[in-house]
């Protein structure tokens, strides 16, 4: 399952873990970033970018270790940079 969320830290801590496998969330504003959250309860940032045609998945850090602001950033750097 795929959702298109605009990510804040309420909006994220809100989310409930699947009941199998593992559900994927997009952000609204920043292209590329998206949530992982795992049957277990993990929650994982990632950026995905595409470089010289092969699609990357960067991981960010695990929410709430890190804060959207701080992913955004990232997120930012690591797609202009690469």
């Amino acid at each position: 399952m795929v959702v298109i969320l605009y990510f804040t830290q309420i909006a994220i801590s809100k989310i409930k873990p699947p009941k199998e496998k593992r559900d994927v969330y997009r952000d609204s504003k920043d292209k590329g970033l998206f949530l992982e959250v795992l049957y277990g309860g993990t929650k994982t940032l990632y950026l995905g970018i595409t470089i010289k045609g092969v699609y990357r998945k960067i991981k960010l850090g695990n929410f709430p270790n890190i804060s959207v602001n701080y992913a955004r950033k990232n997120a930012d750097f690591k797609g202009t940079n690469c």
